[in-house]
């Protein structure tokens, strides 16, 4: 295991070695726990995990929608049901 730290010097958190951490694809800001202002992010630095869900439903880390794809695919696959 490795020790990381969030890059706003949040509380330190674990890593396993060959586990994917998930990168950041656009600027993005969040606050990690316990941390009054919030720290901006850039396309390439590691997502915190306790972020991760976050940046994830704004298609802000690898891997994730965008939310206006993802409503595009909700209200598709309604629609198909519809019928």
């Amino acid at each position: 295991m490795v020790l990381g730290e969030c890059l706003s010097g949040c509380s330190p958190f674990f890593l396993s070695k060959g586990v994917a951490v998930a990168k950041f694809i656009k600027k993005w800001r969040g606050a990690c726990k316990g941390e009054i202002h919030a720290t901006e992010y850039e396309p390439g630095n590691e997502c915190p995990p306790e972020l991760e869900s976050a940046a994830a439903e704004m298609g802000a880390i690898e891997g994730s929608e965008a939310p206006v794809k993802k409503a595009a695919a909700v209200a598709t696959a309604a629609t198909k049901a519809a019928k």
